[in-house]
């Protein structure tokens, strides 16, 4: 950085608290900038790379929002520590929030008798285990900031699953370090924002799911229908849930099985319906169903209007017969009716073709020998396969 402290003058503020917080800015130019405004004082003071002598100037400045910087992003000695600790409670509020605190210094925060500065202590990411175990015996927000911190014991996150306060118990069902054990236990709890909290979680365990997925609340299964991290035996329960909310929250899993799409197309309530068509994986053989046979005018609208966006490779992608029969309006109808009479012809074609590529392959090949790979993998381009058979 090519300047003197004489050029420092016709700067901006903004440029100042730039290069006050640049750490390969010189020590003279440091020097320099602690003569300037408390603005540029207070970024100085969160330069990490400060020499001793500007840290000392920095830690006696009468400005408490620069000493308080200085408490919260320097790496502090014995004695910058000592002066701090009796500093503004402010200062010391910062000072807890320092990730480089020694064990020492940690505890006599943690037995400050400002409530905040120990609360402060319970969020730092570096706190010790042993001032978070004395913080959970605290007051309301030293218990709720320890059950969050990620470096709580598990036995104290065991023993604050069962706090009487509710956002505590939430906190637990947040940390991803809580014990699966402790997650079971919670899936108990009666509070509906700690079972909201649980579901939240990017991952769960079988024995979670299993307890909410009985849970009484129409609310939690509902939300616990919506993860993506059900099995299939959990996604088969739920579409047989007394719940038409569960059940259409849950026709929009992309988790469901091919068993749990054909039950979820036919249940009476036609939402549930509507939300397969939400179904990111869909199979053909669903949507067809909803296209041709589903007995509301409605959905068979919406079906026919997602069959006509999807690509030829989509309906390759299973074995469909354009002579399957449907019963619609008590009259039978074929998929290739259903498909010619809404101009999908593409579709139309494409599956023919894949129709017309079976019988050949079944035919050519003796019995007891295997199928040449091209007749076993069905997936061809439609194009590809309309030129070779049509």
């Amino acid at each position: 950085m090519d300047l003197s402290p004489d050029d420092l003058k016709n700067l901006q503020v903004s440029k100042l608290c730039e290069i006050a917080r640049d750490g390969d800015t010189p020590p003279a130019i440091m020097m320099a900038l602690i003569n300037h405004t408390e603005m540029v004082r207070i970024a100085l003071a969160e330069n990490t790379n400060l020499s001793e002598n500007v840290k000392a100037m920095l830690l006696n400045d009468s400005c408490l929002y620069v000493r308080s910087s200085l408490a919260r992003y320097q790496t502090l000695t014995a004695s910058h520590l000592h002066l701090l600790l009796i500093d503004h409670a402010d200062v010391r509020s910062s000072l807890a929030s320092n990730e480089s605190l020694n064990l020492e210094t940690f505890q006599q925060l943690a037995s400050d008798s400002t409530q905040a500065i120990r609360v402060r202590v319970a969020e730092n990411p570096n706190a010790p285990i042993a001032v978070l175990d004395a913080l959970s015996k605290g007051l309301y927000w030293e218990r709720a900031a320890v059950a969050a911190n990620h470096n709580t014991s598990r036995s104290t996150l065991s023993v604050l699953a069962t706090d009487p306060d509710v956002p505590v118990r939430m906190a637990v069902a947040k940390n991803p370090h809580t014990p699966t054990e402790t997650l079971i236990l919670q899936a108990q709890d009666q509070s509906q924002k700690v079972l909201m909290a649980l579901i939240e979680r990017e991952s769960l365990s079988t024995e979670v799911i299993d307890a909410l997925i009985v849970n009484a609340d129409d609310d939690v299964r509902e939300a616990i229908a919506n993860n993506r991290y059900l099995n299939a035996h959990h996604t088969e329960i739920l579409s047989h849930d007394e719940s038409a909310e569960v059940r259409v929250t849950l026709a929009s899993n992309p988790l469901l099985s091919t068993k749990v799409f054909k039950t979820l197309a036919q249940d009476t309530f036609s939402w549930v319906r509507y939300g397969l068509l939400e179904n990111a994986v869909l199979p053909p053989s669903t949507l067809l169903s909803l296209l041709c046979a589903d007995p509301v005018q409605g959905v068979r609208s919406r079906a026919i209007e997602l069959a006509r966006r999807k690509p030829l490779d989509y309906w390759l992608s299973e074995n469909i017969s354009l002579s399957q029969n449907w019963v619609l309006d008590n009259q039978n109808v074929q998929t290739g009716d259903i498909l010619l009479r809404n101009d999908m012809h593409s579709a139309y074609q494409a599956i023919q073709a894949a129709e017309l590529e079976r019988k050949i392959c079944t035919h050519a090949v003796p019995p007891h020998q295997t199928p040449p790979a091209e007749c076993i993998n069905q997936r061809h381009d439609g194009f590809r396969s309309k030129r070779r058979f049509l």
